[in-house]
Order: structure tokens, then sequence, then C-alpha cells
């Protein structure tokens, strides 16, 4: 999994490039096969690591209706094995700094697990029966794994002589890169693909959309039914491009406001910034 987020978002890059360079390049000549191939390749990435992340979301539904706890117990194992391997290596701030956005991703990735769970026994059990069911199992996991990062990083920061103060920094540094980013590299922020994810959730929601009104596809509709179903799927693209929309201003405002904060209590950092990048030009 995290070989494919590596190489998802190294092909959304070439998919830019390419994009780029066909807009903008005074021969367009040879191209149009180059952003083909790369979409092509990116299409094939973003596929199995849906795949794959659906898969662990599946394990995470079986884990939770299980009556059986041995495959909860194997998914809580992993947690002491992922602290064991980080704990005894050798860290500096830049690589800490890329093991938190490591684990700023898996949150993310969890989330879209969990959520996929709970849309799963919503549209299984309906309204009265899930909650309880997923609160005793999910909650306790993902408290657990809260509780196995923190110690995780703290053994980190004792053993390799790293100030707690240091993820004021981590995240002064990733409100920075917030506000210098487009749209188009945001995934470059945690070095992760968000593709995967976002195929994934929607899957979880067609799953809820076809337990309230089932699908019988467009073959046997009338035209004005399949106007109507058409204008619903737009609907929907627009209502998650305008969310998207709204949660990059947002995203970008609190980021603004974090870093104003920032250099408003520690200008030291900033003069010291501001002196190095005098000398180097």
């Amino acid at each position: 999994e995290k070989l494919c987020c590596s190489f998802g978002a190294d092909a959304l890059d070439a998919i830019s490039h390419s994009a780029g360079q066909l807009l903008t390049a005074s021969s367009s000549f040879g191209w149009h096969r180059r952003l083909g191939v790369d979409v092509l390749i990116g299409v094939m990435v973003v596929t199995v690591h849906s795949l794959i992340i659906l898969m662990q979301a599946i394990t995470f539904n079986v884990a939770v209706n299980s009556r059986s706890n041995q495959l909860l117990a194997l998914l809580i194992s992993n947690n002491f094995i992922e602290m064991k391997s980080a704990v005894f290596k050798k860290w500096d701030t830049k690589k800490h700094f890329q093991l938190v956005m490591q684990d700023v991703y898996e949150r993310c990735h969890l989330t879209v697990c969990f959520t996929f769970v709970a849309l799963e026994m919503f549209s299984k059990g309906g309204q009265a029966n899930w909650v309880g069911a997923f609160g005793s199992q999910i909650v306790p996991l993902a408290l657990f794994e809260l509780f196995v990062d923190h110690m995780k990083h703290g053994f980190v920061c004792k053993y390799n002589d790293i100030p707690p103060s240091v993820f004021r920094d981590y995240l002064a540094e990733l409100c920075r890169r917030t506000t210098h980013f487009s749209a188009f590299k945001m995934h470059r922020l945690l070095e992760h693909e968000p593709l995967a994810l976002t195929c994934v959730l929607v899957r979880a929601l067609l799953t809820v959309r076809y337990s309230w009104v089932p699908w019988n596809g467009l073959k046997n509709a009338t035209l004005s039914q399949a106007a109507v179903k058409m204008l619903q799927i737009c609907t929907i693209y627009a209502l998650l491009l305008g969310l998207k929309l709204v949660v990059g201003w947002c995203t970008q405002n609190l980021a603004v406001r974090y870093m104003t904060r920032h250099r408003r209590k520690y200008p030291h950092l900033y003069v010291i910034d501001a002196t190095t990048a005098s000398k180097m030009k």
C-alpha cells in the first residue's frame, strides 16, 4: 500500500507535467502519446491502490462483524510491530517530519476504512442496530491506534533528543506548504495520492444509495428517466466539486491564520529565515 501511495503520487506528477507541456509547448508532437501513456499508468496505479484499500476496509468490516476476536487482535498487534520498527532507528527532524506526515495520511486512511465499515453496517443493519456495534468495536480500536502513535513518537523523541516543541514547527511547516502549493499539487503535502481513498469512499456511499433506491441501470429506462439519472450524477459531481473548493478555501484560510499567529509569537525564527534567504541571494 505504501508503494502504491508513492508511485501514485509520481504518476499524478507525470500526468500534470505532460498536460502542462501539451498546453504550453510550441510543438505538441509526441506529447499526446506521452499524456495518454501517463494517464493509462495513473489509472492502473489508482485502480490497484483502490483495490488494496478496499480489501483492508473489508478486513475491518469482517473483524468488526465477526464473533471471533482473533482478527481484531491481529490488527491491534500490527500497531506494536510498527512501533517496534520505528523506535529503535536513528531519526533526525527531517526524517521524523516524514514519519509524522505518514501518520497524518494513516489517519485519513483509517477514517475512510472506518467510514466504509459504518456505511456497510448502516445499509445492512438499519439505523437502530449499527450505532452500538460500531461504537463498541471501532472506537476502542481508533483510541488504541492514537495511544500507540503517541507512545511511538514519545520514544522516538526521547531516544533521539528531539524536543516536543518540534511538533509546533512541523505544523507551521505544513501550513507554509499549504499556502504555497497549487490545488493540483496538494497531494505532495503528505507525499500520497488521495484518489484511491476517494474511490473507496465513493464506493461506500454508493452502497448506501443502492440500499435506499435500487439502481436498475439505463438499459430499460426511458429517455426521461435516463435524463433524470444523468442529471442526478451531474448534480452530485457539482456538489462534490463545490465541497472540494470550500474545503480547500477553509484549509488555506486556517493555514494563513496559523502562520500569522506563529510568526507573531515566534518572530526570531522568521528573522533567521530572512537572513539566510538574503545571504543565498
